[in-house]
């Protein structure tokens, strides 16, 4: 009979303590012959798990946190197809206008010390108060405000580059990114920033209106042909070229009540003794006489 106590010594004391002699969970080996515990592993402390339900929670609460993340990470971006004008409210109440062709990125502004925003286009911002100030990023300038309404345009493919703003109302700071410089313009106030230029000295606009696309108008003031061509391209959705030797024709063009693009390029065109002519594709060509 197979002793406890004695376990495989045959009755002789064992090297090891008995209490670690056990059956394991009293099974059998093929032989019938009891199973008995391995003696290396007896007495070893079992290391407890985290309960299932304990886990599965703790795997809820990580992955829920990782959401929040990418959510305050990714930006939005917001694209106003050619011929359209869109206008969006921003995660802090302020409403912005696009024009044909724009796009504004940005990062919600919760947790963060600025409430950026990144222009290529042009929009008209009206911003809200807040206890932290607004700013609008384009390709050349920086223009930081607070509680105001003002314009910003900026197309950095321009055959003469530049950010254009304009304030409605309010007080706001502009700045070269790459250029010593900044000035604050207040409202009816105007300024250009040239690319790889400070910004110009704030001013009054005597023939360009900037705020006039938001209700159907044109506006153009001293801008390269090439420019102006491009402009309505965004606003008509249609296809324009023009001839390399006039593209940088100097324009100035005022147009609240635009009744066509043809009837646009008639004017431009009449004013710059040039020629148009229709396409076959569509769109129209700007020739020398």
């Amino acid at each position: 009979m197979f002793d406890e106590q004695a376990g495989l010594t045959g009755g002789r004391k064992a090297p090891w303590p008995t209490a670690v002699l056990r059956f394991a969970g009293g099974r059998t080996r093929k032989d019938g012959r009891p199973q008995v515990a391995d003696p290396a592993r007896a007495g070893r402390p079992r290391t407890p798990g985290l309960p299932r339900p304990v886990f599965w929670g703790g795997a809820v609460v990580v992955v829920a946190l990782l959401v929040v993340l990418w959510q305050w990470y990714r930006p939005t971006l917001v694209t106003v197809p050619y011929g359209a004008v869109e206008t969006i409210v921003l995660p802090d109440g302020s409403y912005v206008t696009l024009g044909s062709g724009s796009q504004l990125r940005y990062r919600p502004f919760a947790g963060r010390s600025v409430r950026r925003v990144v222009l290529t286009g042009e929009a008209f911002f009206m911003v809200v108060p807040a206890d932290k100030p607004f700013v609008v990023e384009t390709f050349n300038a920086r223009v930081t405000s607070g509680a105001a309404r003002f314009n910003v345009r900026a197309w950095p493919e321009d055959l003469a580059p530049e950010t254009a703003v304009a304030v409605e109302r309010g007080r706001v700071d502009v700045a070269a990114r790459r250029a010593e410089g900044a000035v604050t313009l207040a409202a009816g106030q105007v300024t250009r920033v040239p690319k790889g230029q400070a910004p110009g000295a704030p001013g009054v606009p005597r023939e360009e209106r900037p705020l006039i696309w938001r209700e159907g108008g044109l506006s153009f003031a001293d801008q390269p042909l090439a420019d102006v061509l491009h402009s309505l391209e965004r606003r008509y959705a249609a296809e324009l070229k023009v001839a390399p030797e006039v593209a940088e024709r100097p324009v100035t063009y005022v147009n609240p009540f635009p009744a066509s693009l043809e009837d646009v390029l008639s004017d431009l065109c009449f004013a710059l003794g040039l020629h148009y002519r229709r396409l076959p594709a569509g769109g129209f060509e700007i020739t020398p006489p």
